[in-house]
């Protein structure tokens, strides 16, 4: 119930923020094409101590922010996390419908409300969107809110693990905080290089960084 009132809580902010702010979508393909890669970097991600299961998926979640503003990311991100887990790939291999509707539910509602917080905040403070070029000030509130960020994360995840009788604590563990936090550089060089560069550059980008996403995985899946 709670994950389930968390996503239409979630996604009805967002249907009420697009009509009021009247939003526009400049890049409908853009989007789409974000959205999809926001589901593949989850889907290959790789086991973890304690928490299962970890991605590269704040790449993707901040570089969003970065590149098309925060309602539209909150859109991509949203929307990745409801569909990669009904997805029979990856992570999703062998899980029952209840695991299933619980990580879309939950992960979709808190994902959308820590884009929504994060990136509000970043352009709050002045934060530059779309970000061209990297400058101290920009740099330092980009690494602030991802902390405030991955906090509200784990305060969300411990929530959830103790309304399903699991130990709330491991919600802390090191070694998912320390790969989410990782992740934002690469975030942001993301988002610089698809503001800066021409498309097919920012293409071979892309393939780059899921080939890293897939050496990364099948190290993990070797320990």
């Amino acid at each position: 119930v709670y994950a389930g009132l968390l996503a239409f809580a979630g996604f009805a902010l967002l249907v009420y923020l697009s009509a009021h702010t009247q939003l526009e979508v400049q890049n409908p393909s853009a989007l789409v094409g974000f959205t999809l890669f926001g589901i593949v970097v989850v889907l290959f991600g790789f086991p973890a101590p304690h928490v299962g299961h970890v991605s590269l998926d704040r790449v993707v979640q901040i570089s969003s922010i970065l590149i098309f503003g925060t309602l539209q990311a909150a859109w991509i991100a949203g929307i990745a996390s409801v569909v990669w887990p009904f997805l029979p790939w990856g992570a999703n291999r062998s899980q029952n419908l209840r695991l299933t509707m619980l990580r879309a539910f939950h992960n979709s509602g808190m994902i959308i409300f820590l884009v929504l917080i994060t990136g509000g905040l970043y352009q709050y403070f002045g934060g530059h969107i779309p970000l061209g070029h990297l400058n101290p000030r920009d740099g330092i509130l980009i690494f602030i809110l991802s902390l405030l960020m991955q906090l509200l994360n784990n305060c969300f995840v411990a929530v959830i693990a103790w309304l399903e009788d699991y130990d709330w604590r491991r919600a802390f563990g090191l070694f998912s905080m320390a790969v989410d936090i990782a992740a934002v550089p690469l975030a942001v060089f993301t988002a610089i290089v698809y503001n800066s560069l021409d498309t097919i550059v920012f293409v071979l980008f892309l393939v780059v960084l899921a080939l890293i996403i897939l050496i990364v995985k099948s190290l993990a899946d070797t320990r």
